[in-house]
């Protein structure tokens, strides 16, 4: 799925055509959770936590080279490079495919066709129907957010609450009408699972904020060029590369997962509370601070993971993982519209000072409006035809922007330490599970192979 929705953006005539490339390719993220199942299924329960790290060294390393691929994208051939891009896209997922079909070797037999039939019958398809649509309008409301008028930009609050109250509806039917839905009971026959998946769905919103504010931030108040913005990113991805093993060490030398948990939460506080007193000046210091939040995530993915991994019992590891990370995704689809409903209403209501500046510099009243989208290019298309206008006013009405775009994103970065927060105190109540993290293999490659050593 994510080859084909390459094709189809690669070869988009239209903006709607590469949107609906986008949805094929998000079905094929939907392959996800299978790996962190694969993981837990076929090592030992003491070694997951490695497992969960090297998915995230991988991942962030397949991240840093699409960083680079996209910052060095010439502006001057913007679309024709985008194309291309995604015809390399196309090659890795090929790549992958080849990966599945000849070195991936099932564990279990093939299942027979009746047994396929009636296991797809008892599927929790109404569970899945609102799941479905919950999610559509939220997605709905996101795009909304980005209409032209404010008229239509307020439309996406309804959408938006639809989506919670889908939601809401959703966890009453799991809860009172269905025992085996994709919210299997059994699922939370132990505290760490509902306490692991609330803390990642929390993450989830949190990282959402440096996803959709940090690069915008960056290229607005100190490098215009996206190329160096993408690798300030990098230095997030690097810590994480760092960070995952050794809090997958700490799991299986200790033997628990709370305290690296908490700790993880805090970096990710700790980086939020930095952003939000981060200005115009602090060019240096947002080189660092993704440190934190590069800590934060390489952390999470692999305690939160193990921890909810080995409280639930091994026929339920695919179900119980797939959960786990829709509700991250679910969380990080919530984070963007939050945050971008607050940026942009931060920046409706600074746009009076921004004129009000101009107008004091000496900008004519009626051309203020094309000045402030010339300032907001960073000043990279050409010189707005406005009599009297100057570098002096220009330079007025960039400070008055930048102090509008620091006001923005300090909204939302405090929001996002807030999640943060509450999902550091869901997280402290986890239990270690010293006793699970034993040599046992819950779904061995090998049917004569030792599910647990002799001691």
């Amino acid at each position: 799925m994510g080859g084909v929705g390459s094709v189809i953006v690669a070869t988009a005539p239209s903006f709607t055509v590469a949107i609906l490339g986008h949805c094929v390719m998000g079905c094929g993220l939907a392959n996800q959770p299978l790996l962190f199942t694969i993981i837990a299924e076929i090592l030992p329960r003491r070694w997951r936590s490695f497992g969960h790290a090297s998915l995230m060294v991988t991942s962030c390393l397949g991240s840093t080279v699409g960083l680079l691929v996209v910052g060095g994208i010439p502006p001057q051939d913007h679309f024709g490079a985008w194309r291309t891009y995604y015809f390399v896209n196309l090659g890795c997922h090929a790549v992958g495919v080849l990966f599945a079909v000849l070195a991936y070797r099932s564990p279990s037999p093939d299942m027979p066709e009746v047994v396929q039939r009636r296991e797809l019958t008892r599927m929790d398809w109404p569970g899945y129907t609102i799941l479905f649509f919950a999610l559509s309008a939220f997605s709905a409301s996101f795009f909304i957010s980005h209409a032209p008028t404010s008229a239509e930009q307020d439309s996406a609050i309804p959408g938006f609450l639809v989506g919670l109250l889908m939601v809401i509806a959703l966890l009453i039917y799991e809860l009172v009408g269905r025992k085996d839905g994709f919210l299997n009971h059994n699922l939370f026959l132990h505290r760490n699972f509902a306490l692991a998946t609330l803390s990642l769905f929390g993450a989830g919103v949190s990282f959402a904020a440096f996803e959709w504010c940090f690069l915008t931030q960056t290229v607005n108040l100190y490098d215009a060029d996206p190329f160096l913005s993408g690798v300030r990113s990098i230095v997030t991805l690097v810590s994480a590369m760092i960070a995952a093993p050794l809090a997958a060490w700490y799991c299986c030398a200790k033997r628990k997962i709370r305290g690296a948990s908490v700790v993880g939460f805090a970096a990710c506080l700790a980086f939020y509370i930095a952003m939000a007193h981060t200005d115009q000046t602090t060019n240096i210091q947002t080189w660092i601070y993704p440190t934190f939040l590069g800590a934060a995530m390489g952390i999470l993915m692999v305690t939160l993971p193990t921890s909810a991994q080995l409280s639930i019992p091994s026929q339920l590891l695919s179900m119980g993982t797939a959960l786990l990370i829709c509700g991250f995704i679910l969380g990080r689809s919530i984070g963007f519209i939050i945050y971008d409903h607050l940026v942009q209403s931060a920046m409706v209501e600074g746009y009076p000072a921004i004129v009000h500046r101009l107008l004091y510099s000496g900008s004519p009243k009626e051309f203020a409006d094309e000045v402030i989208t010339y300032l907001k290019s960073n000043q990279a298309g050409p010189l707005p035809d406005v009599p009297g206008l100057t570098d002096a006013i220009l330079d007025d009405g960039m400070a008055a922007l930048k102090a509008c775009y620091v006001a923005a994103f300090k909204k939302a970065w405090i929001a996002a330490g807030c999640f943060a927060g509450v999902s550091m105190l869901t997280a402290s109540p986890m239990d270690n599970p010293e006793e699970q993290f034993t040599m046992k293999i819950d779904v061995p490659l090998e049917s004569t192979a030792e599910v647990e050593p002799k001691p």
